[in-house]
């Protein structure tokens, strides 16, 4: 018996673009989205990857000196623009490796250890949102930590540096990854990996533009002498100095 060629190449098409939409859009090679970034700005928004539309519900309006989040809260693709296996946890925040990184705001730090596939992570018991609810923030991806396991921080105070591209959880690319959540792990770790190893509701994480000190979705810089509501948070990046960053917008412009 023949076989109808036209149809027979119709459903090798079909089910060739099936199994590609399964496996999701792969990632960019990390020179490939550097460039994309230093090309776009790496800067004051929040970059979307193969025009991503908005994956959470609070508008975010970005300081203009902040580095750039090359995954939002929620967000189906990762730090390289590559189809998430689940929605995003956290903020991927990226800058060059050694960029500080700040506490948030006031706390205590719990973990400050070498995940096994998250690599340095600092684990920071921010005490009490607004609202009185326990607020704790995971610090993943890092290089050189600075503070150790029950060392009292203050919010801008650096932490840690912006670590180098982890091939594994990191993604090839580096990012800070930023998760909030309300239920630490404790030293029971089990076979725990990633987020787990540190917090119960990782899959439940609370969405960190909820908490900026200028108001939801408005990403607050922190700057030395500024104070901020109790209960916020300020970026945990450090951002350009204002008169550099102005002074990099007139050049962009002209």
């Amino acid at each position: 018996m023949k076989r109808n060629k036209p149809l027979h190449h119709g459903l090798l098409l079909l089910l060739s673009a099936i199994l590609l939409a399964s496996c999701g859009v792969p990632a960019l090679h990390r020179s490939k989205a550097l460039q994309t970034l230093a090309t776009e700005g790496q800067y004051g928004r929040v970059h979307a990857w193969d025009k991503e539309e908005v994956s959470h519900d609070i508008p975010v309006v970005m300081s203009k000196e902040a580095p750039v989040i090359i995954s939002d809260f929620h967000s189906g693709l990762g730090a390289r623009g590559g189809t998430r296996s689940q929605r995003h946890q956290g903020l991927d925040i990226y800058a060059q490796s050694g960029t500080p990184i700040l506490a948030a705001t006031d706390g205590v730090v719990l973990e400050a250890v070498v995940e096994s596939c998250w690599g340095p992570t600092i684990l920071i018991d921010h005490r009490q949102d607004a609202s009185g609810n326990r607020l704790l923030a995971l610090y993943g991806h890092l290089g050189t930590m600075l503070v150790v396991s029950g060392e009292q921080v203050e919010r801008g105070q650096q932490i840690a540096e912006m670590g180098p591209p982890l091939p594994k959880c990191g993604a090839g690319m580096e990012h800070l990854h930023f998760q909030l959540a309300r239920k630490a792990r404790g030293p029971d770790k089990g076979t725990a990996w990633g987020w787990f190893f540190f917090v119960k509701d990782g899959r439940h994480s609370l969405n960190p533009h909820r908490f900026w000190a200028n108001g939801p979705g408005r990403v607050t810089c922190f700057r030395e002498g500024e104070v901020y509501p109790e209960g916020t948070l300020t970026y945990p990046v450090m951002c350009l100095p204002l008169p550099e960053s102005r002074l990099q917008a007139r050049v962009t412009y002209e």
